[in-house]
């Protein structure tokens, strides 16, 4: 069964973007590649849709999904002195996160080459999931099995618990290792944006 890809439209400089995402199930997320093996950046969701056809890919262009890089940096280069975030802005932090590891992973880029700072880089990405309210127990329509694999994947301590926030020193790890993140895609000799 060909699993649809997504359309996802980026934000940054005050322009969009259109990355293509696919969810391969069991296998890593990952986004369409260009001929150079890049990632595809289409300036419009025409021309998302008509490259992924073109690789007779399927496209969900119902389900655009929509990222703001612009408000993430501004978010994260606020006021140190109190990095207090809402469950809101914690969600931003975190979906950048997961993008830009799939965009890494697509890539074959290591976001994290030293050992020693990956637990972490890992510490404070359970932190920020904890804080963004992703199992709040409002969640009624949240299956089972997608909850355990949610636990599964993040320690059962931090998905679970109350959000303790940020302090300003673990803030600005993740704003450096999100901004190195991003300078690391954007920085791969195959980044280009096509017409």
């Amino acid at each position: 069964m060909t699993q649809s890809c997504f359309p996802t439209r980026i934000i940054w400089d005050g322009d969009d973007h259109y990355l293509l995402w696919k969810d391969e199930g069991e296998n890593p997320d990952h986004f369409l590649m260009n001929k150079d093996g890049g990632i595809f950046v289409g300036m419009s969701l025409t021309s998302a849709s008509q490259f992924a056809r073109s690789l007779g890919e399927e496209v969900d262009a119902d389900d655009v999904s929509v990222f703001d890089f612009d408000r993430l940096w501004t978010l994260l280069r606020r006021n140190w002195t109190n990095p207090a975030f809402d469950a809101s802005e914690y969600k931003i932090i975190l979906d950048a996160w997961n993008l830009l590891e799939d965009m890494a992973r697509s890539l074959r880029i290591t976001l994290i080459p030293q050992e020693e700072d990956r637990s972490l880089i890992q510490s404070i990405y359970e932190q920020v999931f904890t804080c963004a309210k992703v199992l709040g127990t409002d969640d009624q329509n949240m299956p089972d099995d997608t909850r355990k694999e949610i636990l599964r994947v993040t320690s059962y301590r931090s998905a679970e618990s109350d959000c303790s926030e940020l302090t300003s020193e673990r803030a600005r790890v993740a704003q450096a290792f999100l901004e190195n993140a991003w300078g690391a895609i954007r920085g791969d000799k195959r980044w280009r944006e096509s017409a």
